[in-house]
């Protein structure tokens, strides 16, 4: 099923830093996501910044500002900031973008509707120190720089891409297209919201291919509470489900099992499906997952579960059976 990220615990927060900073070199480039702000509405955080955690002068935002989304670019120490047409209403599902298609025109966008035309010159590449060294940092939930600015809320279908998207684009993101639907070669990442753990760390999940997970700091949650996208629920199941040990044994039942899913057409450009909390009940396995794929759909993927202090792995390879 589909998730949110709850921000709503102080000082939490997901990032990525390195060199490689989510393949973005200069202008232009775009990140669009979905927010849903706590009561009171918190002034003066940050959902979204690229910087550097060593660094504040020089970083590229979206932030709220007082009652209104913003847009925000700071070089050489000085900032300037572009906001959006209309106020932030709580508990309310925005979708917000923002695109930097040169150091003179920032456009903030939300929920479709363009808001003040940012020109004020500040340089992608005023610092080599943003995004040339180890210490680039692409962070949701607060600013590099300054962790006290933490974002309050809830963020859902994040993309980002190194092309300037149109405003008909941005219209079609704001009503429930996602991120991977767009009709754009450019998509550098795409985070749904999916999270998944991997050495006793949490990972936000890239699903566009790149492998630009985000490291999991301060007590992000997930949440069930997510925007209206155009996924809708998809049900597999497989039934006499055997371990793949030598015994070949049916599996009884079993909780927690893991499970990821790729759509196998070449025509569906589909992410990957993670689900954590499946379960085995007699020998068959059910997961309900979201995406845009059909009845009929095929179907490849891997569940993994512990029994016994033993861990397994089955192989799926099988069609989408119901739309729930």
């Amino acid at each position: 099923m589909s998730q949110s990220l709850n921000f709503s615990t102080n000082e939490a927060n997901a990032y990525i830093q390195g060199s490689d900073l989510l393949g973005l070199t200069g202008y232009p480039f775009t990140f669009a996501f979905w927010a849903k702000v706590l009561t009171p509405i918190p002034t003066n955080t940050v959902p979204l910044n690229l910087g550097n955690p060593t660094d504040l002068t020089h970083f590229h935002e979206a932030r709220i500002s007082d009652t209104l989304f913003a847009q925000a670019s700071r070089a050489e120490g000085s900032s300037a900031e572009n906001t959006a047409s209309s106020s932030v209403s709580s508990d309310v599902w925005h979708h917000v973008a923002v695109v930097w298609a040169s150091a003179t025109e920032r456009r903030i966008y939300v929920n479709g509707v363009e808001g003040n035309l940012g020109t004020t010159s500040r340089s992608f590449d005023a610092d080599p120190a943003l995004l040339k060294t180890s210490n680039g940092q692409f962070t949701l939930g607060s600013r590099a720089a300054e962790l006290s600015r933490n974002f309050e809320g809830l963020l859902a279908h994040i993309g980002c891409w190194d092309v300037a998207l149109t405003a008909q684009q941005i219209s079609d993101l704001s009503g429930g297209t996602l991120p991977s639907e767009i009709e754009n070669p450019n998509l550098r990442a795409y985070w749904t919201g999916a999270t998944y753990n991997d050495g006793g760390n949490t990972f936000v999940e890239d699903f566009s291919g790149n492998n630009y997970n985000l490291l999991v700091s301060g007590g992000v949650t997930t949440s069930t509470d997510v925007p209206d996208v155009d996924a809708e629920s998809r049900k597999i199941t497989i039934t006499d489900l055997k371990a793949p040990n030598d015994a070949n044994e049916q599996v009884a039942n079993a909780t927690g099992v893991q499970v990821k899913l790729w759509i196998d057409k070449e025509d569906v450009d589909a992410p990957d499906v993670l689900v954590t909390d499946a379960t085995i009940t007699g020998g068959t396995l059910s997961v309900t997952f979201d995406s845009w794929a059909a009845v009929g759909d095929p179907v490849l993927g891997v569940a993994k579960w512990t029994a016994g202090g033993e861990t397994y792995f089955f192989p799926i390879d099988t069609t989408v059976q119901e739309d729930v």
